[in-house]
């Protein structure tokens, strides 16, 4: 619907009630001076409730007008869908069965074979011999780091760079040290 500009002729209606001003005028005159107060009065009162009703009659058709239409309760029951089922089992396929698991033969019998002791023992000092001790596995571990090598290098480094802060990747890079390792050692060092 398109929106229509509503005016008014303000003119034309100012020279209706100059008109009819004019009239009263022209009447009361003739009436004594008494009267023509009271006669003047009423008939202001008049074209006040005559702009009033004209003024409400405009009004209730411009609203009247641009007002929704009014429908009864049911009317887009036809139009409107309130809930919906859809059967897909013809689209869906069926699952196709699963196979039983097969049983594998266990070996019957036992596959534990007598052995001497002295071959055991034997087996257990070869194994002693190979592998060293808890302790020694982790002083080696401790011992293998080079904390004070890497701590020098990165304060090495970080003299030869002139600036006061810089991005870890940067730092990583110049070392040539895996993150780690330069985490730690700017952990101990400080």
């Amino acid at each position: 619907m398109k929106p229509v500009q509503l005016e008014l002729n303000l003119w034309a209606e100012l020279e209706d009630f100059q008109q009819m001003l004019d009239g009263v005028e022209a009447i009361v005159s003739h009436l004594p001076e008494s009267q023509q107060l009271q006669a003047s009065g009423d008939a202001l009162l008049r074209i006040a409730q005559m702009c009033e009703s004209r003024s409400e009659m405009l009004i209730t058709e411009w609203e009247e007008a641009y007002r929704d239409p009014i429908v009864g309760q049911g009317f887009f029951a036809e139009m409107v869908r309130q809930t919906m089922a859809v059967d897909l089992s013809e689209l869906m396929e069926s699952v196709p069965l699963r196979k039983p698991r097969t049983q594998t033969e266990k070996p019957s019998g036992t596959i534990v074979a007598t052995v001497e002791k002295e071959v055991v023992l034997a087996m257990v000092e070869q194994i002693e011999q190979e592998s060293e001790t808890p302790k020694q596995q982790v002083l080696g571990v401790a011992h293998s780091e080079d904390v004070s090598g890497w701590t020098a290098a990165i304060a090495q480094w970080l003299a030869q760079q002139s600036v006061a802060g810089m991005p870890w990747s940067e730092l990583e890079l110049g070392l040539g040290l895996p993150w780690v390792e330069i985490w730690l050692g700017l952990l101990l060092v400080g």
